[in-house]
């Protein structure tokens, strides 16, 4: 079984993504407290005011990167999820960990609108990952996730047979 990235979908977010990242970069650039129609209030705090001027710069950043992880997966003939009798392939994030042999796999469950996989040895696949990945992993881990944790987001249609086929060759618990 494959799951294949909606590509509709993906242009959609690249486009929202990039809107959203224009209009964090016009705000960092422009000083709205010069705009005519401004009446003051919080920004007028010049530590506040540059705060969030680089909060925006921050996010125009972390919205850029999203976009260009988007932009890239349109052009990826890569199925998100692959499940075959071989292995599970999970290339549905970025954090994803790639091919993971049955064998190493210890249980699954599910945690709301997440499908999450506990390794046997994460090390052998951690390894592998850079440190922005390995941040968010930690961060994953201190919400209660494993190391492993799929959104069911990138799942919607398939989320039914998803879960079966994985199903019949690890059970959930």
């Amino acid at each position: 079984m494959k799951i294949k990235f909606n590509k509709g979908q993906g242009a959609l977010f690249v486009l929202v993504l990039i809107a959203v990242t224009v209009a964090f970069v016009c705000f960092f650039i422009f000083d709205v407290r010069q705009i005519p129609s401004y009446e003051g209030g919080f920004l007028d705090n010049e530590i506040v005011y540059w705060f969030v001027k680089v909060l925006c710069l921050v996010c125009a950043i972390f919205t850029t990167l999203s976009a260009g992880y988007f932009f890239k997966k349109l052009f990826s003939n890569e199925p998100l999820i692959e499940i075959c009798d071989e292995y599970f392939l999970d290339n549905s994030s970025a954090i994803s960990f790639g091919r993971i042999e049955w064998s190493d796999i210890e249980k699954v469950y599910l945690k709301g609108f997440f499908f999450v996989i506990k390794l046997k040895n994460p090390a052998q696949y951690l390894d592998k990952m850079n440190k922005l990945q390995l941040f968010f992993i930690k961060t994953n881990k201190k919400m209660g996730f494993d190391e492993v944790c799929i959104s069911a987001e990138h799942l919607k249609k398939d989320w039914a047979t998803f879960i079966e086929e994985f199903n019949k060759r690890f059970p959930l618990e």
